[in-house]
């Protein structure tokens, strides 16, 4: 493994994997799209200590309605709510999705009922699945296997441009997804 997949890879396990989520070399070899996996965030004790929020184009939405309300949120989130700033990413296909790695582990269920209260309050029009605080997700950067392009994150004065269309042609540079 080269060094700035070690260097991602130890970063994203300390914000948002669970200790047994994978290995080390399963990791990599899905941040170098040789493979991609769904990546449960939990524990075998329904533990988690991320949170993935999805925001897709919705049928009936103006252009990059999605992204704007990803902003309204994330600004809620530090304005109103004190949580530090969320990591910001495109899907590789129609999403954003904002990034949540908590201090300490919390409960699937509790994170559930939080994740249902901010859609309650920031983003009711926005669907959100019934189990996404358990449900497996793509981490970035990744290959989406449905679009072929690269899930990434990226910052935030960047989203505005992944409005039409949320994925990459190429690879980031890994050493950009560190933050």
């Amino acid at each position: 493994m080269d060094i700035s997949t070690d260097k991602l890879a130890a970063q994203l396990t300390r914000l948002y994997l669970a200790p047994e989520a994978l290995t080390r070399e399963a990791l990599a070899q899905h941040l170098q799209g040789k493979t991609t996996l769904a990546i449960k965030l939990t524990t075998a004790d329904n533990l988690t200590r991320a949170l993935a929020i999805p925001f897709r184009k919705l049928a009936f939405a103006t252009e990059g309605q999605h992204w704007t309300r990803l902003c309204e949120v994330a600004n809620a989130l530090q304005g109103e709510l004190g949580l530090p700033a969320p990591a910001v990413s495109i899907d590789g296909a129609s999403a954003y999705y904002l990034w949540l790695s908590l201090e300490a582990p919390v409960a699937t269920g509790r994170a559930q009922d939080f994740l249902a209260a901010l859609k309650q309050a920031y983003f009711p029009e926005t669907e959100l699945a019934p189990d996404a605080a358990t449900a497996p997700v793509y981490l970035p950067p990744c290959l989406n296997p449905r679009s072929g392009k690269w899930a990434a994150f990226i910052h935030p004065g960047m989203g505005a441009s992944f409005a039409e269309e949320s994925g990459l042609e190429m690879s980031p540079p890994l050493a950009a997804q560190v933050g």
